[in-house]
């Protein structure tokens, strides 16, 4: 879709990693894949992928955080995003490795 792998969002990426996930998941499964990449969208879905910043990455933790999720959950979803610049960086071949700098919650 875009050349420019730096005005890649990560409403963007969502939506190739769902369709690359609809074909090799069961339903329920891929619902729960929907399930937390909608939490990434309501915080991060206009933020391009290799622009993250800090900040924004530490907003997105708090986002989390504050949903009142179990500390299991809110490692799934964490996990999610790394997942999403994973796939990003096979993809796109965009490299942004913030998340990595983190602990997960506890």
């Amino acid at each position: 879709k875009c050349n420019d792998k730096n005005a890649i969002t990560f409403d963007n990426v969502i939506e190739c990693y769902l369709q690359d996930k609809i074909k090799a998941l069961k339903p329920q499964s891929f619902q729960k894949v929907i399930t937390t990449t909608d939490h990434i969208k309501k915080a991060l879905g206009c933020v391009y992928v290799a622009k993250m910043t800090k900040q924004e990455y530490e907003q997105f933790l708090n986002y989390v955080d504050e949903t009142g999720f179990s500390v299991a959950y809110k490692n799934k979803i964490v996990a999610r995003l790394k997942a999403l610049i994973q796939f990003a960086k096979k993809r796109y071949d965009i490299s942004n490795d913030i998340p990595n700098n983190y602990d997960n919650f506890k």
